[in-house]
Protein backbone atom coordinates (compact mmCIF):
# COMPACT_ATOMS: atom_id res chain seq x y z
CA UNK A 1 0.00 0.00 0.00
CA UNK A 2 2.88 2.17 0.16
CA UNK A 3 2.67 3.18 3.51
CA UNK A 4 6.58 4.23 4.92
CA UNK A 5 5.90 3.32 8.88
CA UNK A 6 8.99 5.07 9.20
CA UNK A 7 8.05 8.66 8.41
CA UNK A 8 4.38 7.93 10.18
CA UNK A 9 4.28 10.21 13.09
CA UNK A 10 2.14 9.72 15.95
CA UNK A 11 -1.36 10.45 16.01
CA UNK A 12 -2.31 13.54 17.81
CA UNK A 13 -5.70 14.49 18.35
CA UNK A 14 -7.60 17.35 20.25
CA UNK A 15 -10.76 15.59 21.07
CA UNK A 16 -8.81 12.81 22.50
CA UNK A 17 -5.91 15.31 24.54
CA UNK A 18 -9.08 17.31 25.93
CA UNK A 19 -10.81 14.01 27.24
CA UNK A 20 -13.61 14.27 25.32
CA UNK A 21 -13.13 10.77 23.58
CA UNK A 22 -11.07 8.23 24.65
CA UNK A 23 -12.17 5.88 21.62
CA UNK A 24 -8.71 5.52 20.36
CA UNK A 25 -6.94 3.56 23.36
CA UNK A 26 -3.39 3.52 21.72
CA UNK A 27 -3.53 7.46 20.53
CA UNK A 28 -0.34 8.94 20.80
CA UNK A 29 1.88 4.96 20.33
CA UNK A 30 3.59 5.59 16.51
CA UNK A 31 1.87 3.23 14.46
CA UNK A 32 5.09 0.97 13.65
CA UNK A 33 4.86 0.10 17.44
CA UNK A 34 0.90 -0.63 17.42
CA UNK A 35 1.23 -3.11 13.84
CA UNK A 36 4.46 -4.73 15.48
CA UNK A 37 2.21 -5.62 18.87
CA UNK A 38 -0.21 -6.84 17.36
CA UNK A 39 1.78 -9.17 14.99
CA UNK A 40 3.94 -10.14 17.89
CA UNK A 41 0.32 -10.92 19.62
CA UNK A 42 -1.15 -13.40 16.29
CA UNK A 43 2.05 -15.07 15.97
CA UNK A 44 2.03 -15.87 20.23
CA UNK A 45 -1.40 -17.67 19.15
CA UNK A 46 -1.07 -18.52 16.47
CA UNK A 47 2.88 -19.69 16.20
CA UNK A 48 1.95 -23.39 17.02
CA UNK A 49 -0.29 -24.04 13.87
CA UNK A 50 1.54 -21.85 11.10
CA UNK A 51 4.83 -22.82 9.77
CA UNK A 52 7.65 -20.72 9.70
CA UNK A 53 7.30 -20.38 5.90
CA UNK A 54 3.69 -19.46 6.20
CA UNK A 55 3.94 -16.17 7.87
CA UNK A 56 3.84 -12.48 5.88
CA UNK A 57 4.61 -9.43 6.50
CA UNK A 58 1.73 -7.08 8.17
CA UNK A 59 -0.05 -5.22 5.93
CA UNK A 60 0.53 -1.23 6.76
CA UNK A 61 -2.59 1.04 6.70
CA UNK A 62 -2.72 5.05 6.36
CA UNK A 63 -2.98 6.50 10.06
CA UNK A 64 -5.81 8.36 9.69
CA UNK A 65 -8.48 9.50 7.19
CA UNK A 66 -8.91 5.82 6.65
CA UNK A 67 -12.74 5.70 7.37
CA UNK A 68 -15.19 4.56 4.97
CA UNK A 69 -18.14 5.11 7.59
CA UNK A 70 -18.83 7.61 10.53
CA UNK A 71 -21.28 6.87 12.88
CA UNK A 72 -22.45 9.66 14.77
CA UNK A 73 -24.70 9.39 17.84
CA UNK A 74 -26.83 12.65 17.64
CA UNK A 75 -27.23 15.01 20.81
CA UNK A 76 -27.80 18.64 21.55
CA UNK A 77 -31.04 20.53 20.18
CA UNK A 78 -32.14 20.23 16.86
CA UNK A 79 -30.90 24.13 16.70
CA UNK A 80 -27.78 23.23 17.59
CA UNK A 81 -27.03 19.09 17.01
CA UNK A 82 -23.87 17.74 17.50
CA UNK A 83 -22.93 14.77 15.80
CA UNK A 84 -20.36 12.59 17.15
CA UNK A 85 -20.58 10.42 21.27
CA UNK A 86 -22.54 10.76 23.97
CA UNK A 87 -20.61 11.88 27.34
CA UNK A 88 -21.11 9.62 31.03
CA UNK A 89 -24.03 12.25 31.58
CA UNK A 90 -25.51 11.72 28.33
CA UNK A 91 -24.79 14.74 26.81
CA UNK A 92 -23.32 15.30 23.04
CA UNK A 93 -20.04 15.48 21.91
CA UNK A 94 -19.23 16.64 18.71
CA UNK A 95 -16.70 14.80 16.82
CA UNK A 96 -17.26 16.51 13.17
CA UNK A 97 -13.40 16.98 13.16
CA UNK A 98 -12.49 13.30 14.04
CA UNK A 99 -9.55 12.55 12.15
CA UNK A 100 -10.59 8.48 11.22
CA UNK A 101 -13.26 9.75 8.69
CA UNK A 102 -12.28 9.76 5.31
CA UNK A 103 -12.53 13.59 3.54
CA UNK A 104 -15.44 12.69 1.61
CA UNK A 105 -17.13 11.90 4.96
CA UNK A 106 -15.38 15.09 6.74
CA UNK A 107 -16.85 17.35 4.45
CA UNK A 108 -20.21 16.87 4.46
CA UNK A 109 -20.75 16.68 8.16
CA UNK A 110 -21.69 20.40 8.71
CA UNK A 111 -23.96 20.23 5.80
CA UNK A 112 -26.20 17.54 7.78
CA UNK A 113 -26.12 18.71 10.86
CA UNK A 114 -28.06 22.40 9.26
CA UNK A 115 -29.77 19.18 7.41
CA UNK A 116 -30.99 18.28 11.28
CA UNK A 117 -31.90 21.97 11.97
CA UNK A 118 -34.02 22.38 8.37
CA UNK A 119 -35.71 19.74 8.98
CA UNK A 120 -36.33 20.34 12.53
CA UNK A 121 -35.47 16.94 14.19
CA UNK A 122 -35.03 17.08 17.68
CA UNK A 123 -32.45 14.48 18.95
CA UNK A 124 -33.09 11.63 21.38
CA UNK A 125 -32.45 12.06 24.35
CA UNK A 126 -31.42 8.55 26.53
CA UNK A 127 -31.99 10.00 29.83
CA UNK A 128 -35.38 11.56 29.09
CA UNK A 129 -35.87 9.06 26.56
CA UNK A 130 -37.50 11.62 24.14
CA UNK A 131 -36.83 13.26 21.28
CA UNK A 132 -36.24 10.99 17.22
CA UNK A 133 -32.85 11.47 16.07
CA UNK A 134 -30.39 9.20 17.13
CA UNK A 135 -27.98 8.45 14.58
CA UNK A 136 -26.62 9.45 11.79
CA UNK A 137 -24.64 6.47 9.40
CA UNK A 138 -22.44 8.01 6.77
CA UNK A 139 -20.48 5.77 4.51
CA UNK A 140 -18.82 6.73 1.43
CA UNK A 141 -17.59 4.94 -1.71
CA UNK A 142 -14.29 5.37 -3.66
CA UNK A 143 -16.30 6.95 -6.33
CA UNK A 144 -16.85 9.93 -3.59
CA UNK A 145 -20.23 9.15 -3.82
CA UNK A 146 -22.37 8.48 -0.06
CA UNK A 147 -24.96 6.50 1.61
CA UNK A 148 -26.64 8.22 4.49
CA UNK A 149 -28.96 6.34 6.74
CA UNK A 150 -31.05 8.20 9.97
CA UNK A 151 -31.51 6.33 12.67
CA UNK A 152 -35.27 7.85 14.21
CA UNK A 153 -37.17 6.42 17.31
CA UNK A 154 -40.77 6.71 15.29
CA UNK A 155 -42.30 7.37 11.74
CA UNK A 156 -43.23 11.06 12.93
CA UNK A 157 -40.50 13.07 11.50
CA UNK A 158 -40.57 11.44 8.06
CA UNK A 159 -42.50 14.17 6.60
CA UNK A 160 -40.18 16.76 7.21
CA UNK A 161 -37.36 14.37 6.00
CA UNK A 162 -39.30 14.06 2.83
CA UNK A 163 -39.89 17.66 2.55
CA UNK A 164 -36.35 18.60 3.38
CA UNK A 165 -34.65 16.51 1.14
CA UNK A 166 -34.78 17.56 -2.44
CA UNK A 167 -32.97 20.53 -0.62
CA UNK A 168 -30.07 17.94 1.10
CA UNK A 169 -29.83 16.20 -2.47
CA UNK A 170 -29.60 19.47 -4.47
CA UNK A 171 -26.46 20.58 -1.53
CA UNK A 172 -24.81 16.84 -1.82
CA UNK A 173 -25.25 15.76 -5.16
CA UNK A 174 -22.69 12.92 -4.07
CA UNK A 175 -25.37 11.90 -1.83
CA UNK A 176 -26.64 8.26 -3.79
CA UNK A 177 -28.55 6.49 -0.83
CA UNK A 178 -30.95 7.61 1.73
CA UNK A 179 -32.84 6.00 4.70
CA UNK A 180 -34.66 6.33 7.96
CA UNK A 181 -34.27 3.01 9.82
CA UNK A 182 -37.10 3.03 12.86
CA UNK A 183 -35.73 2.09 16.25
CA UNK A 184 -38.72 2.78 18.87
CA UNK A 185 -36.71 0.58 21.76
CA UNK A 186 -34.34 2.14 24.26
CA UNK A 187 -31.22 -0.18 23.97
CA UNK A 188 -28.19 0.61 22.87
CA UNK A 189 -27.95 -1.04 19.61
CA UNK A 190 -27.77 1.37 16.67
CA UNK A 191 -30.94 0.38 14.19
CA UNK A 192 -34.62 -1.52 14.35
CA UNK A 193 -35.97 -3.54 11.86
CA UNK A 194 -37.67 -1.48 9.79
CA UNK A 195 -36.00 0.48 6.93
CA UNK A 196 -38.24 3.03 5.21
CA UNK A 197 -35.93 3.85 2.03
CA UNK A 198 -35.66 7.46 0.61
CA UNK A 199 -34.19 7.42 -2.66
CA UNK A 200 -34.85 5.77 -5.88
CA UNK A 201 -31.46 3.78 -5.67
CA UNK A 202 -31.19 1.53 -2.22
CA UNK A 203 -27.82 0.12 -3.24
CA UNK A 204 -24.35 2.10 -2.64
CA UNK A 205 -22.08 1.05 -5.65
CA UNK A 206 -18.29 0.62 -3.87
CA UNK A 207 -15.64 -0.23 -6.79
CA UNK A 208 -13.00 -2.88 -5.07
CA UNK A 209 -10.37 -4.14 -6.90
CA UNK A 210 -12.15 -5.96 -10.51
CA UNK A 211 -15.67 -5.92 -8.56
CA UNK A 212 -18.09 -3.77 -7.49
CA UNK A 213 -19.54 -4.27 -3.80
CA UNK A 214 -23.34 -3.25 -3.45
CA UNK A 215 -24.21 -2.00 -0.08
CA UNK A 216 -27.19 -1.48 1.86
CA UNK A 217 -28.24 0.25 4.83
CA UNK A 218 -28.23 -2.99 6.92
CA UNK A 219 -25.04 -4.35 5.11
CA UNK A 220 -21.81 -4.69 6.92
CA UNK A 221 -19.35 -2.90 4.35
CA UNK A 222 -14.82 -3.42 5.88
CA UNK A 223 -14.30 0.24 7.31
CA UNK A 224 -10.88 0.45 5.68
CA UNK A 225 -11.54 0.22 1.82
CA UNK A 226 -7.72 0.10 1.08
CA UNK A 227 -6.55 -2.58 3.66
CA UNK A 228 -10.21 -4.44 2.43
CA UNK A 229 -9.56 -4.45 -1.34
CA UNK A 230 -5.87 -5.78 -0.59
CA UNK A 231 -6.74 -8.63 1.86
CA UNK A 232 -9.54 -9.45 -1.31
CA UNK A 233 -6.72 -9.66 -3.65
CA UNK A 234 -4.47 -11.59 -1.52
CA UNK A 235 -7.28 -14.34 -0.91
CA UNK A 236 -7.52 -14.35 -4.12
CA UNK A 237 -3.84 -15.09 -4.97
CA UNK A 238 -3.79 -18.01 -2.37
CA UNK A 239 -6.73 -19.58 -4.31
CA UNK A 240 -5.12 -19.26 -7.54
CA UNK A 241 -1.68 -20.35 -6.30
CA UNK A 242 -3.29 -23.72 -5.24
CA UNK A 243 -5.48 -24.04 -8.41
CA UNK A 244 -9.01 -23.96 -6.31
CA UNK A 245 -11.59 -24.66 -8.74
CA UNK A 246 -14.75 -24.35 -6.20
CA UNK A 247 -15.07 -21.80 -3.05
CA UNK A 248 -17.64 -21.55 -0.28
CA UNK A 249 -17.73 -18.08 1.41
CA UNK A 250 -19.88 -18.54 4.35
CA UNK A 251 -21.39 -15.46 6.20
CA UNK A 252 -20.30 -13.83 2.77
CA UNK A 253 -22.01 -10.05 3.44
CA UNK A 254 -22.11 -8.67 0.22
CA UNK A 255 -20.15 -11.17 -1.44
CA UNK A 256 -16.62 -9.89 -1.20
CA UNK A 257 -14.09 -12.79 -0.90
CA UNK A 258 -16.90 -14.66 -3.23
CA UNK A 259 -16.74 -12.60 -5.85
CA UNK A 260 -13.36 -11.71 -6.25
CA UNK A 261 -12.43 -15.68 -6.32
CA UNK A 262 -16.06 -15.28 -8.98
CA UNK A 263 -13.64 -12.59 -11.15
CA UNK A 264 -10.81 -14.93 -11.12
CA UNK A 265 -12.35 -17.56 -13.00
CA UNK A 266 -13.13 -19.67 -9.52
CA UNK A 267 -16.89 -20.97 -9.45
CA UNK A 268 -17.79 -19.58 -5.96
CA UNK A 269 -20.75 -19.87 -3.69
CA UNK A 270 -21.98 -17.43 -0.88
CA UNK A 271 -23.85 -18.04 1.78
CA UNK A 272 -25.60 -15.47 3.82
CA UNK A 273 -29.15 -15.00 5.99
CA UNK A 274 -29.20 -11.28 5.66
CA UNK A 275 -31.69 -10.30 3.02
CA UNK A 276 -30.14 -6.72 3.02
CA UNK A 277 -26.61 -8.23 2.11
CA UNK A 278 -28.06 -11.40 -0.08
CA UNK A 279 -29.38 -8.48 -2.21
CA UNK A 280 -26.48 -6.71 -2.85
CA UNK A 281 -23.87 -9.37 -3.15
CA UNK A 282 -26.96 -11.10 -6.01
CA UNK A 283 -26.23 -7.21 -7.87
CA UNK A 284 -22.55 -7.66 -7.95
CA UNK A 285 -23.04 -11.28 -9.41
CA UNK A 286 -25.12 -9.52 -11.83
CA UNK A 287 -22.27 -7.63 -12.92
CA UNK A 288 -19.94 -10.11 -13.37
CA UNK A 289 -22.18 -12.26 -15.16
CA UNK A 290 -22.33 -8.97 -17.49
Amino acid sequence: MGVDLRSTPPLHCGHFSAGRCRSCTLMGTPYADQLAAKDAAVRERLGPLVPDHGWQEPLPSAAAGFRNKAKLMVGGTAGAPTLGILDADGRGVDLRTCGLHEAALATVLDRLARFVTRAALPPYDVARRRGELKHLVLTASPTGELMLRLVLRTTGPLERVREHLPGLLADLPQLRVVSANIHPEHKATLSGAQEVPLTEETLLSVPMGPVVLHVGPDSFLQTNTAVAAALYAQVTDWLTDRGAATVTDLYCGVGGFALHAAAAGIEAVGVEVSADAVRGATRGARDLAG
